[in-house]
């Protein structure tokens, strides 16, 4: 890859064992794990004290964001709602919450739309949260002539975009494991390899 691995555990890693696999990733120098359910984040926070962890999907539910902050976690914020949730969250706890911003290029699924550029930059004014990367996913970088290189480009505009308007994003990270081996150029400052 050539850039830091943020290691994917999600699905009981991937079915090797959460815990297992999350101890080996720790003994062989990898420092930023994520996962997608809340409920991973108490089991996960046992074995890394102080490794950055990030819950790979928005959410606007406020007893999920108060686990969020917590456990220290990552959020991802896909929406101006959900940023207004967390924010509202870790000022009730007295915490900034670490955020990643999720744009969403193609997968349909939550984070800001390409023409919401106007909403996203709202976020980063919020006082709670300190964003400290972005990303997108590539739904179909199985497939070499699929859309991820359009995707890639999409992503890098809105956030050369979004930089503009608020200055730092922090690590930009697009490459699941399928694009990190089917294409080149798609490491940006960090992959996510399952």
């Amino acid at each position: 890859a050539g850039v830091p691995i943020i290691a994917v555990v999600k699905g009981n890693g991937y079915g090797f064992g959460m815990t297992e696999f999350t101890k080996i990733l720790l003994e062989n120098g990898i420092n930023s794990f994520a996962v997608t359910e809340i409920s991973d984040l108490p089991i996960l926070r046992d074995i890394l004290k102080d490794e950055e962890i990030i819950v790979l999907r928005s959410t606007c539910v406020k007893s999920e964001c108060e686990i969020i902050a917590k456990y220290d976690a990552t959020a991802v914020i896909g929406s101006l709602n959900a940023a207004q949730v967390m924010n509202e969250v870790a000022k009730e706890m007295g915490k900034t919450v670490k955020c990643n911003l999720k744009i969403d290029t193609g997968m349909g699924r939550y984070g800001f739309m390409p023409n919401e550029i106007n909403e996203a930059v709202k976020c980063y004014d919020m006082e709670n949260l300190e964003f400290v990367g972005a990303y997108t996913h590539f739904p179909c970088a199985f497939e070499q002539n699929g859309p991820t290189k359009a995707q890639l480009e999409i992503f890098k505009d809105v956030m050369k975009h979004i930089e503009s308007k608020v200055g730092s994003v922090g690590t930009l990270h697009c490459a699941n494991s399928p694009a990190l081996f089917n294409f080149d150029n798609v490491s940006l400052g960090a992959v996510r390899i399952g």
